[in-house]
């Protein structure tokens, strides 16, 4: 049986090969080009046994199996500054086709395409599957276009689709990095792909969490490949002076380089594209006004500048490929496991973390766990809310009355941080106090930055934190959107059995969205040594500035110091420690 399966995967190899390899994988979605030869150099980390995973993730859809990818990041993984533009689609009677007018470095009569005859058919593209030109939309209700349709990461879909019909699968997460990085193990049983993108917004400055999210991503239960993309924001500059900009970047290669990642620096495909002594020709792009530019804003890529991101990503993935078919992928075997050990964590605080703290159990209470572990409920229920759009919000635990409490009973020996996520929002939201009532104190963390959190009515409504009080206010006035956010509590007199409970104080709605703790050090032997906890901070987002904030965190007046921080620096750690 093993031979006659051996054979067919073979035979489906040689088909896939035969049909394919010569010319549907050079084909690109959208205005998406070929990357020059010599260009190729962005990657880093590509080959080898830091291609390993990937070769195993291509080896799987050679054998006719479906895959999931797990795009993970925030503004640019979103699509900020593409469109939903059917660029490629052939006008109708009436209706002048989209202007396609593009940036010089992806005119694809300048640095390459591919010959027409590889195009699949329009109605087998999944980036034509409904025109959507300008003033038109032919889109049927229901209609599944990955939107949208010109951003990095629908492009890389529609290159994925048409080279496997049926066997593709995503998810997106956008959410910040703290609200996320206590579960994110959680969500990735069933994924063989994480693409990570977040040098830009959303938790660049947190490279410690970053960090605990790879650690958890690669320590996965099937072993998923992980690729690591760097997009450049306009008003990046090589130092000196060493900017913030420049740390993120910096910061998130060496985790790149520190786990063997493959790692997309559009650093290294801008500069490739410049003259010597011209690094930054991008940005003096002038002659063409707002088309000479891969850039929405400071920021954000626009329509061009996806594409051209997606032509770097795409370059890598029919390399591998390619490779992967000459080299008998169906021959690969899925079935053993790639490491039995992580190199020890570049950033402190994740140094002394047992294996909970890689994503287990008992650090992270979501949705389920925070209602089905209540030792008290009085009036909040799991809510999952529908847009008007008909898209699912995230579920929450949500009340809408005052004097709702719920309470839980939990170990928090170890903890430094209780972080309590909610749902925030610019009006209707209710305020909520959250106490530690027995076993454990817990207060407001000093520094963190109430105007940037609570919304300035907290103070008029009378709601102060005090005498083991701490409020929260869901409703932010100055806020445009509404959107996860959080409050870090500092634990004191830690037990095995801390009682938090949490009660509205107002009228409205109010939503919990996740109890999370962060332990540092051995539950067991607790205190170890005191250490200056500043490398700890920056993990979770803190500037340096007094002045500047941002998603909630810390503000560095001075420095914050623990006696509970652990270290091990002999141990590799893995899924058992």
């Amino acid at each position: 049986a093993d031979a006659a399966s051996l054979s067919m995967a073979e035979s489906q190899l040689k088909a896939f090969a035969d049909e394919h390899a010569k010319c549907s994988l050079t084909w690109r979605p959208g205005i998406v080009p070929r990357v020059p030869p010599g260009l190729e150099t962005a990657w880093l980390g590509a080959s080898g046994r830091q291609r390993e995973r990937l070769d195993r993730f291509f080896a799987k859809l050679l054998r006719g199996e479906r895959v999931t990818l797990y795009f993970l990041g925030e503004s640019v993984t979103r699509g900020s500054g593409a469109d939903h533009t059917c660029l490629t689609c052939p006008p109708r009677p009436g209706v002048a086709p989209p202007a396609v007018d593009v940036h010089r470095w992806i005119d694809r009569r300048v640095v390459g395409g591919f010959d027409d005859s590889c195009a699949p058919p329009a109605e087998q593209d999944s980036y034509k599957r409904c025109s959507r030109t300008e003033g038109v939309n032919d889109c049927p209700a229901n209609t599944t276009v990955c939107f949208p349709r010109n951003s990095w990461r629908c492009l890389m879909i529609h290159w994925l689709e048409n080279a496997f019909p049926g066997q593709i699968e995503f998810r997106i997460s956008a959410k910040p990095l703290l609200f996320m990085a206590s579960c994110f193990a959680r969500s990735l049983a069933n994924i063989d792909l994480i693409v990570h993108e977040y040098a830009v917004n959303g938790g660049g400055r947190m490279l410690c969490l970053q960090e605990r999210i790879l650690r958890a991503a690669l320590l996965g239960a099937k072993q998923p490949a992980v690729l690591m993309l760097l997009w450049m924001p306009k008003h990046y500059r090589p130092p000196p002076p060493v900017t913030i900009m420049v740390q993120v970047q910096d910061g998130l290669r060496s985790l790149g380089l520190h786990y063997g990642l493959p790692t997309l620096s559009m650093i290294e495909a801008f500069k490739g594209q410049c003259a010597a002594n011209e690094t930054w020709c991008y940005t003096r792009d002038l002659s063409l006004g707002g088309k000479g530019f891969l850039h929405a804003d400071m920021y954000h890529p626009n329509r061009d500048g996806h594409a051209y991101f997606a032509a770097h990503i795409i370059e890598l993935l029919e390399r591998t490929l390619t490779e992967a078919i000459a080299g008998r992928a169906a021959e690969t075997d899925l079935s053993q496991p790639l490491l039995s050990s992580l190199p020890k964590p570049l950033h402190e605080l994740n140094r002394g973390l047992d294996n909970s703290a890689e994503g287990g159990k008992n650090l992270c209470l979501g949705v389920d766990e925070m209602e089905s572990l209540a030792d008290v409920n009085r009036g909040w229920n799991q809510v999952t809310e529908v847009t008007k759009a008909g898209v699912k919000r995230l579920p929450a635990l949500q009340t809408d009355v005052a004097a709702s409490t719920i309470e839980w009973t939990l170990d928090v020996r170890g903890v430094i941080w209780l972080i309590v996520t909610y749902m925030q929002s610019y009006a209707g939201f209710a305020a909520a106090d959250v106490q530690c009532v027995s076993g454990c104190s817990c207060a407001l963390h000093a520094h963190q930055a109430s105007a940037d959190v609570d919304g300035v009515s907290a103070e008029d409504a009378g709601m102060l934190s005090a005498d083991g009080h701490n409020i929260i206010n869901a409703t932010h006035p100055k806020s445009r959107t509404s959107e996860p956010q959080w409050r870090i509590l500092d634990l004191s007199g830690q037990t095995a059995n801390c009682k938090v409970r949490i009660t509205t104080r107002s009228e409205g709605k109010f939503k919990l969205m996740l109890l999370s703790l962060i332990r540092v050090g051995n539950v067991a032997e607790g205190s170890t040594s005191t250490r200056d906890a500043q490398q700890a901070l920056m993990c979770f987002g803190v500037h340096d500035s007094e002045g500047s904030r941002g998603h909630g965190m810390i503000k560095t007046g001075e420095r914050l110091r623990w006696d509970n921080f652990g270290l091990d620096e002999t141990y590799d750690y893995t899924k058992d420690h």
